[in-house]
């Protein structure tokens, strides 16, 4: 599952060049579009959520701008950590394979 976020360079906000052309989200139902423009986008497969307006996600998990977790029962399992401002998805792949092993 995904969960978008608080724009992180809102082009009314902080914008960072052209390449991102959201507004700042007022309300839930701005929020629930830019996530759907962006499935709409990218032609992204997993299931979408969106963070509520308060950024109850975001600031819980220091998620800003992207990181990957993996929960399990419910519980917060693993955290993906930035290698040079980026993040190896062999870090998620690695996590998986152990963890699904295990179980």
């Amino acid at each position: 599952m995904s969960i978008y976020l608080k724009e992180a360079h809102a082009q009314d906000v902080w914008p960072l060049g052209q390449h991102a052309c959201v507004l700042d989200h007022k309300t839930i139902d701005d929020r629930i579009t830019a996530a759907k423009n962006f499935c709409n986008k990218y032609q992204w497969q997993l299931p979408m959520e969106v963070d509520c307006m308060d950024d109850q996600f975001l600031y819980t998990y220091l998620a800003h701008p992207e990181r990957f977790y993996a929960f399990y029962d419910m519980k917060l399992q693993f955290k993906a950590q930035p290698v040079d401002a980026n993040y190896p998805l062999t870090q998620v792949a690695d996590w998986l394979k152990a963890h699904f092993a295990e179980h």
